[in-house]
């Protein structure tokens, strides 16, 4: 008989886990608001086990400045290079319970979200208990599960792995340079504007004020777009029973008496003829697999909701056993995954049948993406599992059918059309006409969350010669670039490599909370605040306020992550790294006043929508962008 720790991050996967392996559990309040949970359970071998399940709330520990390094206290420099100023600190009622329930214990197994920010909550965990393991001898084993099935939670409980740091550690370090950035940063900045201008605090942060840097430069090309008049002259064609819109081959017109002339010229023909039909065959493959940041934007674009929102309906998902682990940078299944097995049980629910029951080969998508060497979990895809289906609110359900549905389509047919131009003359100017005819449907068959036209054109009406109903002179101005959407900004931030997969909704949610950004319908709109925030520290500190740092840190982590680079050799690195970067700051906190001054820097809470203000912000910004 052994007695096994099972560390868990939340307390409905933990008691998933007791009742898929025990069938039962008793529970023991082991604090205010945690409780652990004891079952039985037979190994592989039949070997007794009695497993105590204790569910963590997540991070166990904080960065925290020490008495001696408090905003008055030291130079905020000395908080990146001083080691002591800043330290992990940790709850203390979990050390006490950790402590209490590892009493006894042959083993410790963690079972945190898989991933590797699952894996540092698991280390700090391991931090606490190291004196304890090392006197017992304990045995420490991961459990890496991918989804919380029947058959995945067995699996990975009858196949735990040995316990490896190096994911834990590139989190580590994460949360330090995070940290440098987020205390030492923020005291600088904040404490040079106070000599000048009326603040309380301005909150940096790593990732924060690139992703910020980009809402702010499509602000600007929105706000001051130089709209202009365009011409177009148009004609209505009657083909048959049909009526179709031709324009002319030249336009859009950016003088009207060009336009115009045209016009004169064609508005009292009343044939038209046509010239030639120049046609071409494309097709589409059906989209490769989702990884989280492709699932998120799918889902917020789709669904019109943010994008923390709809990590939230992932994580939902994955709780009832609906969807696999919601967090993956994969977009690539490995050779082998049960795909006919997963297909055949979504056959069962009426609406998919008849997409699944045409599909040649179950085996392997047609479509695949990239595999990353550091991530373990597959893309998101659908269980198979659907017996909490009717527990879903209706806008989780329809999450889970786009997921669904977009699984489906990898295994389809491609989506065939021939787009035509029919090239036409009308009093002998040239018109077109542009249409498509679908060929196949494929997997846009189920592709509900896009639009696709299934009209066609019936070539045959062509003829010589045919009517010409109706021809307009219409005067219209160019568009600005339109305000950037949550899914939009996901797919920039990944390529970008700004934040990762499981903080990126996070982040854009926290701009919000620090009234840095609004929302306005489905876009995502700077304040004046966060315009007047990067417009002062873009020209002092482009390292910082563009992805370069960023992107840096993101590296490095991966390269601990997948034990090219020692996690100690790593942080020494990023910190002389950003020591350098902020001195580089200290030296030009002169120009960052100055801006503060001229921009009207106030407290963000009494700081209005002001037009004068926005003016001057766009005229700033456009001096800073002749400037690079």
């Amino acid at each position: 008989m052994r007695k096994i720790l099972v560390i868990g991050e939340k307390t409905s996967q933990v008691k998933k886990f007791a009742e898929t392996l025990c069938g039962g559990y008793s529970s023991t309040k082991q604090g205010k608001y945690v409780y652990s949970y004891k079952g039985n359970w037979r190994d592989p071998n039949n070997q007794m086990i009695i497993f105590t399940f204790l569910p963590l709330a997540g991070h166990i520990t904080n960065i925290e400045t020490p008495k001696g390094y408090g905003w008055g206290e030291c130079e905020p420099l000395t908080l990146v290079e001083d080691p002591k100023a800043l330290k992990m600190v940790n709850q203390r009622k979990y050390v006490t319970i950790l402590k209490r329930c590892a009493q006894g214990q042959d083993e410790i197994w963690l079972a945190t979200d898989p991933d590797a920010e699952g894996d540092n909550i698991a280390y700090e965990a391991l931090t606490i208990l190291s004196p304890l393991i090392r006197k017992h001898g304990m045995k420490v084993r991961r459990v890496w599960n991918s989804s919380l099935t029947r058959k995945e939670i067995l699996r990975s409980f009858n196949n735990p792995k040995n316990w490896e740091e190096n994911l834990a550690l590139a989190v580590q370090g994460r949360r330090f340079t995070d940290a440098w950035l987020g205390f030492a940063g923020t005291r600088e900045v904040t404490r040079a504007a106070r000599k000048v201008s009326n603040v309380k605090v301005i909150s940096l942060g790593r990732v924060q004020l690139p992703t910020l840097r980009v809402i702010v430069e499509r602000d600007f090309e929105h706000e001051t777009f130089d709209s202009k008049n365009i011409w177009n002259v148009e004609a209505k064609i009657r083909l048959g029973e049909e009526l179709v819109k031709a324009t002319h081959a030249k336009q859009p017109f950016s003088k009207g008496e060009d336009a115009r002339k045209i016009y004169e010229r064609v508005k009292g023909t009343d044939l038209a003829s046509l010239i030639d039909i120049n046609s071409k065959t494309k097709s589409e493959k059906p989209p490769i697999p989702l990884n989280t940041t492709a699932a998120v934007a799918l889902l917020s674009k789709t669904l019109k909701k943010t994008a923390s929102v709809c990590m939230g309906y992932l994580e939902e998902l994955y709780e009832k056993e609906l969807i696999s682990y919601p967090r993956t940078e994969n977009t690539k299944f490995t050779e082998g995954f049960p795909h006919e097995e997963i297909l055949k049980k979504l056959a069962s629910f009426p609406p998919l049948d008849s997409f699944i029951n045409g599909i040649n080969d179950r085996t392997s998508p047609r479509s695949n993406g990239k595999k990353m060497e550091e991530e373990d979990h597959d893309p998101i895809h659908p269980t198979g599992e659907m017996r909490a289906l009717a527990t879903l609110k209706p806008e989780v359900f329809r999450a889970w059918d786009i997921i669904t549905k977009h699984y489906v389509s990898h295994f389809m047919q491609d989506f065939k059309y021939s787009s035509h131009q029919a090239n036409l003359l009308i009093a002998g100017e040239p018109f077109q006409v542009r249409f498509r005819t679908i060929e196949q449907l494929g997997w846009r068959e189920i592709a509900d969350w896009i639009k696709t036209d299934s009209g066609s054109i019936n070539l045959s009406s062509f003829g010589e010669p045919f009517r010409v109903e109706k021809v307009e002179l219409k005067k219209t101005k160019t568009k600005p670039p339109a305000r950037i959407t949550d899914s939009q900004l996901l797919v920039e931030m990944e390529r970008m490599r700004i934040g990762t997969k499981s903080s990126r909704p996070e982040i854009i949610k926290k701009l919000q909370e620090r009234n840095y950004v609004v929302r306005k319908g489905t876009h995502l709109k700077s304040t004046l605040w966060g315009r007047i925030l990067i417009l002062s520290l873009d020209p002092i500190w482009p390292e910082v306020i563009r992805p370069h740092f960023t992107a840096e840190v993101e590296t490095m982590m991966d390269m601990v992550a997948s034990k090219q680079k020692r996690y100690e050799d790593m942080l020494e690195t990023l910190r002389k790294k950003y020591i350098t970067l902020h001195r580089k700051l200290q030296e030009n906190l002169k120009a960052f006043q100055d801006l503060v001054i001229r921009l009207g820097l106030e407290d963000q809470i009494k700081l209005k929508e002001d037009a004068e203000k926005v003016k001057e912000c766009w005229s700033t910004y456009s001096e800073l962008k002749k400037k690079q």
